[in-house]
C-alpha cells in the first residue's frame, strides 16, 4: 500500500523559477531554484522549494515536482500572508528562500 501525503490541499499552487546568470548576463542552463507556494488559510501561505545543483541542467518540470512533493509532505514553511495580492505573496516567498 502506497503512503498518502498528509497534506493534499486543493489550493492552487503557484511556482517561481529563479535562475543564475552567466558573466555576460545571459541565463545559465545550470542550477536554479523552484519555489512553490499556496494559500493555507485566510492568513497564511505554505512555501516550499527545490534546488538544482550547479552541475545539473535546470528543468522546470523536475523542480515543480520536487517542490510540490515538499508542500504535500509538509516539508515547508508556513508564513503570514502579507495581503490578498498575489504579487505580495510572490515576493514573500522569494524573500524566504533568498
Amino acid at each position: 500500500m502506497a503512503r498518502k501525503p498528509p497534506n493534499e490541499s486543493t489550493s492552487k499552487i503557484y511556482y517561481i523559477h529563479l535562475r543564475y546568470k552567466e558573466d555576460d548576463g545571459s541565463v545559465s542552463n545550470s542550477g536554479g531554484i523552484t519555489v512553490a507556494y499556496r494559500d493555507r488559510d485566510k492568513h497564511h501561505i505554505e512555501v516550499a522549494f527545490s534546488r538544482c545543483n550547479l552541475k545539473d541542467n535546470f528543468r522546470k518540470s523536475i523542480g515543480r515536482a520536487i517542490a510540490t512533493a515538499n508542500l504535500n509532505w509538509e516539508n515547508c514553511w508556513i508564513i503570514d500572508k502579507p495581503s490578498d495580492e498575489r504579487s505580495a505573496c510572490h515576493e514573500a516567498a522569494i524573500e524566504l528562500v533568498s
